[in-house]
């Protein structure tokens, strides 16, 4: 029997410019998917962090549009590229624990059972679900 020689799966040229600007701690636009409102935005950011969640990484970010931290999952950034200048956070949301509470799922609350349309498929990837029997 031959042997087969594993690769390590490739990364996508905008997430290594993503580790590359948070190594070096400089700004970036991105090209974001956002799966919520189906569209594609350009976003300047200054990158905090990396985190991974649920099997996910996500670039944590002040973005400057919206002053305020931001998640950005990796599978949605379509393009990077590290602007001519350091990342500048605020001071406080870079101290500040990353704010995960998205994705954590709340059992005191009441739950649904949905039927959703194959256009709305979107939402089982990009919400909190909880199966149950």
């Amino acid at each position: 029997m031959a042997a087969v020689a594993e690769q390590a799966p490739t990364e996508s040229p905008a997430a290594a410019a993503v580790r590359a600007a948070v190594r070096n701690s400089r700004a970036l636009t991105i090209d974001y998917y956002a799966a919520s409102h189906d569209t594609l935005t350009t976003r300047i950011v200054d990158p905090i962090r990396v985190l991974l969640i649920g099997g996910h990484s996500y670039l944590e970010a002040w973005s400057r549009e919206a002053e305020g931290v931001r998640l950005f999952r990796f599978d949605r950034i379509v393009d990077a590229a590290e602007l001519g200048e350091p990342a500048v956070p605020p001071e406080s949301a870079r101290q500040a624990p990353p704010d995960t509470s998205l994705f954590d799922g709340d059992l005191s609350l009441p739950s649904a059972t949905l039927r959703v349309a194959p256009s709305a498929s979107w939402m089982l990837e990009y919400y909190p679900i909880r199966h149950s029997c």
